[in-house]
Order: C-alpha cells, then structure tokens, then sequence
C-alpha cells in the first residue's frame, strides 16, 4: 500500500497538464469523427425519406385493391386516381417526406391484366416525391417497390 501511495505523490508533483498541440490533436480527431457522424446521419435520414415515400406509393396499390374489392373490378384496365381514394375514404392523405407537406396527389394506379398471366396487375404512375419520382408512363408494379425499394429513387 505504500508504494501505491508513493506513486500517486510522484504523479501528484508532476501534473503538468496538456500542452497546445496535444489539445490541438484531440480536437482535429473529434472534428474527424463528428464529420463522419454527421454524413453517415445525413444518409440515414434520407434513406428513411426514400423508404417513406415507397412505402406511401404501396399504401396507394393497397387502397386501390380495397378499393376494387369492395366496388367490384368492374373498371379494369383503367387508371384509379389516388384523389378517388382519398375522396372516398379509402386513403388518408398521404404527406411527403421531404415537404411534409401533402402530396399532390396526382398519382395514378392502372389496375389490370398484364402479360400472359391471368392476375390483375397494379402500377402505380405520377407519383413523385421531392427527391423520389415514380413517373413512368407504364408505372411500376407493388413487386418492383417491394424488391427494388429506395433504389427506385435513384
């Protein structure tokens, strides 16, 4: 126990400090690590932008099946605007992500057959975020926005 204490006296008599350049040092490293911080935040944050605005297109397809479920398919092949939906109750209005502000609501979703297959296919057009658009002429199916997700925002 004494030389504990012996010790702690020489450590005591030598407290000199941090000189400038020490202090200089620690300070550029924590300015490093925060610049990486706040990009690998500022990706995040936009990512979960992206994922909110597919999300928001899927919740459109989805209103649109509730939509035909309960109105029967008597209007396949045509476009189903997402103001109907709203309009009718079938979709809360939807609030982009950026903005946070409400869509537009320009979008549109064909429902109908597509391909060889005897399935009513979804795709939802003129859907279009601030940094997200979904504005292909021939729209994109629920599938692609489930597999293909934020990628779709480019």
């Amino acid at each position: 126990m004494e030389k504990v204490k012996y010790g702690l006296n020489i450590i005591k008599k030598d407290a000199r400090g941090l000189t400038l350049v020490e202090l200089l040092a620690v300070f550029v490293i924590l300015a490093i690590v925060g610049t990486i911080i706040s990009i690998a935040v500022s990706n995040l944050i936009e990512n979960t932008k992206k994922d909110a605005h597919i999300a928001n297109a899927l919740n459109i397809i989805s209103a649109a099946k509730i939509y035909d479920a309960i109105n029967g398919y008597k209007d396949i092949d045509e476009m189903l605007k997402a103001k109907v939906l709203i309009n009718e109750s079938y979709l809360e209005p939807l609030i982009d992500p950026w903005t946070k502000e409400e869509y537009d609501n320009e979008a549109e979703v064909y429902r109908g057959k597509v391909g060889a297959t005897n399935q009513i296919t979804y795709l939802i057009s003129n859907f279009d975020g601030e940094n997200c658009d979904i504005d292909e002429v021939t729209g994109i199916s629920e599938d692609d926005l489930l597999q293909q997700g934020r990628d779709l925002c480019g």
